[in-house]
């Protein structure tokens, strides 16, 4: 809930500082794809970029707990804290109801937050200005903004929404 409320503090202040605060675009990764997506649904942004997003905490976990397998699934279950799993709304609710241009880029070799769960969220935001981004070969901390795949959709996502 802070990493939440402190994202609507820290726009807050850079919108107040810009000249342009309609032209704030913001860029979330990870786990701060759910604050960025908390943001979006508060405050008036131009665009928003997800890198490896994720749909819920229940889901990243389940798939944690999928890929265990072997005799150590047998033995070991993994649970999503309860305040985290209880938190509503979680980000595959928040995205259904974002309309801004998207652009949500994911690893295809991701196995931190599975690139199934990038597309759902990719697939729930409403139709329109979005572009999906599935970077070839790379997982969830080798993923570069350099890369030839992002780099050229960051510059020509940039590019449409930032006039």
């Amino acid at each position: 809930e802070a990493l939440l409320e402190e994202s609507l503090r820290v726009y807050d202040a850079v919108a107040t500082a810009s000249e342009a605060p309609q032209r704030v675009l913001v860029f979330g990764r990870s786990i701060g794809t759910a604050p960025a997506l908390h943001l979006a649904s508060q405050r008036d942004l131009c665009a928003l970029i997800l890198e490896a997003p994720f749909t819920s905490v229940t889901d990243v976990i389940a798939a944690w707990d999928r890929d265990l397998g072997g005799p150590v699934g047998r033995v070991i279950r993994l649970k999503p804290e309860k305040r985290l799993s209880e938190m509503h709304p979680q980000p595959e609710d928040l995205i259904a109801g974002i309309g801004l241009p998207l652009l949500i880029v994911h690893g295809s070799e991701d196995t931190i937050i599975p690139t199934a769960l990038g597309r759902r969220m990719f697939e729930a935001a409403p139709d329109g200005n979005k572009t999906w981004v599935e970077a070839g070969g790379v997982g969830h901390n080798d993923l570069s903004l350099t890369h030839p795949q992002v780099e050229r959709a960051l510059r020509e996502f940039a590019e449409a929404n930032l006039r």
